[in-house]
């Protein structure tokens, strides 16, 4: 009996627990949108910025480290492409002036400097998160 009592409330929280999260149709609102426009741009820029590192690099362990990012950033991405279908309107994103300039001025630099430049730079953005 005292089992069959514990099961009730256990059972009233699994009916009434979808019923807490957003449905697959409902609208995001405006900070979510603007939250997942931004991680979208700034994936797009790691994922251009790793393929620049992975072709510019002649230090193998750069060009591994760089291939795995790639493949990370590509996962999150896919995750966010999946929240964004939730409710946002489909505008292509692209990377913002900033990256686009950092992506430049790092391309530009060859050898060690690079490199240096480009794992400063991923440390830079490990450490702000």
């Amino acid at each position: 009996m005292n089992k069959f009592i514990l099961c009730i409330p256990a059972m009233m929280v699994l009916f009434f627990l979808p019923s807490c999260r957003p449905s697959a149709k409902s609208e995001l609102d405006q900070h979510a949108t603007a939250f997942i426009t931004k991680a979208r741009q700034a994936e797009l820029a790691e994922i251009t910025a790793a393929k620049v590192a992975a072709s510019a690099s002649k230090n193998p362990r750069v060009i591994a480290f760089a291939k795995m990012l790639i493949d990370n950033y590509n996962a999150e991405l896919a995750k966010l492409n999946e929240l964004h279908g939730k409710g946002l309107e489909n505008n292509k994103d692209s990377i913002s002036p900033a990256h686009k300039l950092y992506i430049a001025n790092v391309s530009k630099l060859t050898g060690t400097a690079f490199d240096s430049a480009y794992i400063n730079s991923e440390l830079g953005n490990t450490q702000t998160v």
